[in-house]
């Protein structure tokens, strides 16, 4: 897994050298979004069965991602753009053992490096200690807002609609729920 993190993530993938597998779409929203002409990019597979299924959907764009490595999350960004190419994702990281391409695949903006040990995470996800989280979890809704806040991440904002203005005609603005998403514990 280290070998895909440096391939992709550490080392963004470049658009061009992949126009021919990228559909006109996806090239069109990559441009757009990294006008550099390359993004640090992940996928999950579907899983045997279909069993990341539900995973893979509570995914959306605007959401917080992380890895994690030795009980703490130590890279972070943004799901710029979300897209199923399996050629492109074999073509970055193989298949599994299973012969499954990380197809369901993400461009990532805002990377930076954060330190976040699990002992910190745990008693505000009501977990235990030794907690062992699995290969993809999504953490959303009032946990996520939490988790927001302790490490002072910017968030999105929508105008409350129920609030109306505050008290100088300005639209009340609260927090989107955030998605935390660990993408892949990366074994060094």
């Amino acid at each position: 897994m280290a070998g895909r993190y440096r391939r992709t993530i550490k080392n963004p993938v470049r658009f061009q050298d992949h126009e021919d597998l990228l559909t006109p779409d996806e090239r069109s929203s990559l441009d757009n979004l990294f006008p550099s002409g390359a993004a640090p990019m992940w996928g999950l597979t579907p899983g045997k069965g279909g069993s990341n299924k539900h995973t893979i959907e509570a995914f959306d764009v605007d959401d917080a991602v992380f890895f994690y490595s030795d009980r703490a999350l130590f890279a972070g960004g943004t799901v710029a753009y979300r897209f199923r190419n399996p050629s492109l994702a074999e073509r970055l990281w193989g298949r599994d053992k299973h012969d499954l391409t990380w197809e369901h695949m993400y461009a990532i903006s805002g990377l930076r490096g954060v330190r976040i040990p699990f002992s910190e995470i745990s008693p505000l996800l009501g977990w235990k200690p030794n907690a062992v989280v699995q290969p993809a979890l999504v953490i959303k809704e009032e946990v996520a807002d939490v988790l927001a806040e302790a490490w002072t991440l910017d968030v999105r904002t929508q105008p409350r609609a129920a609030a109306g203005p505050d008290a100088g005609g300005a639209p009340v603005l609260e927090p989107v729920a955030v998605t935390f998403t660990a993408l892949a514990h990366i074994r060094w």
